[in-house]
């Protein structure tokens, strides 16, 4: 059986790659050296949220089941206006998903928030087919993410991506653990409020 990030990345052919380095106004080696990082970042984070029961079961509602013919064409076509995918990028990966997309964006140097819109719900479209054909569980969707992801990561010849994909990680759990001591009212005052000059 493919995986997970093997799919991926196989759905992401040359011309895809141009297609969004023209769109994104980057160069398409950087636009690869993002997608290299945001399938195992969304991999990596999924795997984390699914790590609890509760994570588990309520990852599993919530995947996509629509991966196919015109999926990846029309993610691409809406890349500049991501509100849709914004929506599922939180609805899937969390409260901490600005802070992971911010500091891969630091670290690559061109904002990588649209290969994480488009990676999102690819990644969890393909996971949600796994899920439909062979019928798992809770369970089972955790131990099969657990798996893909430290597949990936326990690969030598992945080392320096996985300290990318680990220190967004880490700025996720962090800003998690900050939006976690607000309610709803007092997150929003705090998010709008003007910067200090």
């Amino acid at each position: 059986m493919s995986g997970i990030l093997d799919s991926f990345t196989s759905m992401i052919s040359e011309d895809t790659t141009q297609k969004l380095s023209k769109t994104l106004g980057v160069d398409s080696s950087v636009v690869s050296r993002g997608i290299a990082a945001v399938g195992p970042l969304v991999l990596g984070s999924l795997a984390k949220r699914a790590s609890t029961p509760e994570g588990a079961s309520s990852l599993l509602t919530a995947l996509p089941q629509e991966t196919g013919g015109g999926f990846l064409t029309n993610l691409i076509g809406s890349i500049k206006g991501a509100g849709s995918q914004a929506n599922v990028m939180n609805s899937l990966l969390g409260s901490g998903v600005n802070a992971m997309g911010g500091t891969l964006s630091q670290k690559l140097g061109f904002n990588v928030r649209p290969l994480l819109a488009l990676a999102t719900p690819t990644i969890a479209g393909f996971i949600g087919n796994l899920v439909k054909k062979d019928n798992i569980n809770p369970q089972g969707l955790a131990d099969l993410l657990k798996s893909e992801s430290e597949t990936f990561t326990k690969n030598p010849a992945n080392r320096e991506t996985n300290e990318l994909v680990n220190s967004a990680l880490n700025a996720a759990d962090q800003a998690t653990v900050l939006r976690h001591k607000f309610d709803d009212s007092q997150w929003l005052k705090l998010r709008t409020a003007p910067m200090a000059a």
